[in-house]
């Protein structure tokens, strides 16, 4: 379950997500639970329309966005054979490559919290969550995460397995 959590967060995480509606519906209708989906998608839809034209971007489908992400690790905060909650450490890399672009090409840190559930031999999500970090020193001057949180993410999160 902690491999499927990390499998859905980069799922979301891609371009794909961002800039396609229809693959976007689609992957949640495939792994929210029913009851989750309408929320789900109007939340995400409203954050890709943010992350749209934070950048700057003068249409949907969002050409030149440059989007990277990358799973740092998992853990497991509950689990039973019906219900589980996984943490997902992430890194992101994104913006437009331009010299016109609003925002510059940076690099964020969150952590998402998948609340999963056991239906029709499957994980699926019933919510999902997110914080800031654990964040190293940013080039921009913002404060990092102190490096006890950078201690304890490395003693809790384990590393992905592959996936392939």
């Amino acid at each position: 379950m902690a491999a499927a959590a990390a499998n859905f967060e980069i799922a979301r995480s891609s371009g794909s997500y961002i800039t396609n509606k229809p693959y976007r519906d689609k992957l949640i209708g495939q792994i929210m639970v029913p009851e989750s989906f309408a929320n789900q998608i109007s939340r995400d839809d409203r954050a890709t329309a943010q992350l749209v034209a934070g950048f700057g971007l003068q249409d949907r489908k969002a050409s030149g966005l440059l989007l990277r992400s990358a799973c740092l690790g998992t853990r497991v905060s509950s689990y039973s054979d019906h219900v589980a909650s996984v943490d997902v450490w992430m890194t992101s890399v994104a913006g437009v490559p331009t010299e016109k672009a609003n925002l510059p090409v940076s690099a964020r840190w969150t952590t998402y919290t998948y609340n999963l559930q056991w239906r029709d031999g499957d994980w699926k999500i019933t919510s999902i969550a997110s914080v800031d970090g654990p964040t190293p020193l940013q080039s921009d001057g913002s404060s990092p995460s102190s490096m006890e949180a950078f201690r304890t993410a490395e003693e809790e999160f384990n590393a992905p397995p592959y996936v392939g």
